[in-house]
């Protein structure tokens, strides 16, 4: 089992409070046949200074160990590649730096991918709050066609953090991160991965602990730019759908509608920001016919904020 070689690949920015955890969950590993691939992304604290602390704890591990740095700081999806160009290993697990896993997931990966030879495999998850634990409930499905359109759709997590995933799934087939495309950068490959994987499998006896205490990262950060991003996430899926397989162009409808109604939610009770709530209303709108499949809670803010401005042009007007 232990030829199977594993490269764990980890962004570093910023994360002096989470590292440590992070790194002594991955050092502990019951399985050795590791690669660590961290990638400094320009980190203005001490985290790269951190992981080196913990590694002289874990004398056996020093030489799976490389540090790649950035010259600049060119953003997580860019820090995505430069771990994937540089993986030696067959399989990629990607770890986010202020996450942290059980000391055996990744020997029950390999086990599972041996037994199922999958190209991709699945650990459960914990979201972790200050005070509290929240398993992830994350359906299986066996149909591989099901699930991919689940995930482009957003009935599923897209996640790329803690899936064991075939290298070759990669390099063969020229998928990487557009870089600057920061925030949704798993939605925008994971679905590319799982389109060409063969098959998929899960793990259920193992966990990854997800950080949702970290203000900074991008899944916590509710900005315009974060929110655009997303929507040329979008644009990218459609290119690659167009040129695979135009059956799935219709989940990416679905998914814009959702993430639309999710924004909107945000934004209209955000002042400040009329142009950019204004600019999502009409891109919905574009969708009109498939209007009925929003959430009910959304067409309610929209209805009552059209209704109080229609109030308003008559008192005024």
């Amino acid at each position: 089992m232990e030829q199977l070689k594993v490269s764990i690949c980890v962004p570093v920015y910023g994360v002096k409070k989470f590292i440590k955890r992070c790194c002594e969950s991955l050092f502990k590993q019951t399985y050795k046949n590791i690669e660590y691939i961290f990638i400094d992304d320009c980190s203005p604290d001490e985290s790269v200074d951190i992981i080196l602390g913990v590694l002289d704890n874990y004398d056996f591990r020093k030489e799976q160990v490389r540090i790649i740095r950035h010259k600049s700081n060119r953003g997580l999806a860019a820090a995505r590649n430069s771990a994937i160009n540089n993986a030696l290993g067959d399989f990629i697990l990607h770890i986010d730096s202020d996450d942290y896993i059980d000391k055996n997931l990744v020997e029950f990966l390999v086990k599972e991918q041996l037994k199922s030879s999958a190209d991709i495999i699945t650990c459960p998850a914990f979201y972790v709050y200050s005070k509290r634990k929240v398993l992830s409930a994350e359906n299986v499905i066996s149909d591989k066609e099901e699930y991919l359109a689940k995930i482009i759709n957003r009935s599923i997590s897209s996640r790329i953090w803690g899936r064991l995933i075939r290298k070759s799934l990669y390099t063969e087939n020229g998928i990487h991160n557009v870089p600057g495309v920061n925030n949704s950068e798993d939605y925008q490959v994971f679905p590319q991965l799982l389109y060409f994987a063969h098959s998929v499998s899960w793990i259920y006896n193992t966990y990854y602990y997800y950080n949702k205490e970290n203000d900074g990262s991008y899944t916590n950060c509710h900005k315009e730019e974060n929110d655009l991003q997303t929507f040329q996430t979008l644009d990218i899926l459609r290119c690659f759908f167009k040129r695979n397989d135009v059956r799935y162009l219709s989940e990416i409808e679905f998914a814009e509608i959702k993430i639309l109604g999710w924004n909107l939610k945000h934004w209209c009770y955000v002042d400040g920001h009329d142009e950019f709530y204004n600019s999502l209303v009409e891109k919905l709108l574009s969708h009109k016919d498939k209007l009925c499949f929003l959430d009910w809670r959304v067409r309610l803010i929209l209805y009552i904020k059209r209704s109080f401005w229609q109030f308003l042009y008559k008192i005024l007007a």
